[in-house]
């Protein structure tokens, strides 16, 4: 639609542009300094144009390019998923909806966000006829985006990281002790991870990822590194610079844990 109007629009000035060149072209007739002043400036336009029919040209050409390289992104999570799974266990001692992998990937557009509450949320064009359901995980390569809290036929609300309730089970690399990531409600670039036992061997820019102890985000999402490390007394607190752009999400993958009642059904057994 908005391509339709901006051709419609070049249409009706290049229609206007070349009205206005027959009648320089008449006024020249009368006088050569005219004529060549009237050229130039005619030439120079000409050129301005040219140049920015190109910048359009080759937005909707980035556009394309980005979402083919979405959907590839999403065909090699998928692919990895399932290879994970084959390497974990002999395939031909699975069932068929084991060996398809624990995780599948659901590519999404992200068309509302919020940053700047205490209680974020977004909305994707992604829904139940496309296989999303609540408590799905919301995922990008820079990180966790949030879970899915609202499903419509064709839409979903999606309760964002940025969300002073939220806490994301997370993991220190190198020393792989795991601790729990919480926004503080200011930055959006940053967030802490607490319950860190007092011993732990940790350094500023150590890397922090997804633990995968929860049936919302798979294991090793980047979430971001380590910056500053204090104590109070009983464990460690770490500020950590969070590597998701949350004002610049667009392209987004929703994960589906085909274990996720299972896992649930366990953790609530008595």
């Amino acid at each position: 639609m908005r391509r339709g109007r901006l051709i419609q629009t070049l249409t009706s000035a290049a229609i206007f542009i070349i009205l206005e060149a027959l009648a320089m072209t008449m006024i020249a007739r009368g006088s050569l300094a005219h004529r060549d002043r009237i050229l130039g400036a005619f030439s120079h336009l000409s050129e301005a144009i040219w140049s920015q029919t190109q910048r359009i040209s080759h937005f909707f050409d980035f556009r394309k390019e980005n979402e083919r390289l979405a959907a590839e992104n999403l065909a090699l999570r998928n692919a990895l998923a399932a290879r994970e799974t084959e390497e974990a266990a002999d395939p031909a001692t699975l069932p068929a909806s084991t060996r398809e992998g624990r995780y599948s990937y659901t590519l999404a557009h992200v068309i509302h966000n919020s940053t700047g509450s205490q209680r974020n949320y977004l909305v994707l064009d992604r829904g139940e006829a496309d296989g999303v359901r609540p408590g799905s995980g919301v995922v990008t390569a820079d990180g966790v985006v949030g879970v899915v809290s609202q499903v419509r036929a064709h839409y979903c609300r999606v309760e964002s990281f940025l969300n002073t309730s939220h806490r994301v089970s997370a993991r220190i690399v190198p020393c792989g002790v795991f601790g729990l990531l919480r926004w503080t409600g200011r930055s959006p670039r940053t967030a802490l991870l607490t319950e860190i036992p007092m011993h732990t061997q940790v350094a500023d820019g150590d890397t922090v990822l997804t633990s995968g102890y929860s049936a919302i985000y798979p294991p090793g999402i980047p979430l971001g590194v380590v910056r500053s490390i204090s104590s109070d007394g009983v464990s460690l607190e770490m500020k950590v610079d969070l590597f998701q752009n949350y004002s610049a999400l667009y392209h987004v993958y929703v994960v589906n844990d085909r274990d996720a009642q299972t896992m649930e059904e366990l953790s609530h057994a008595h």
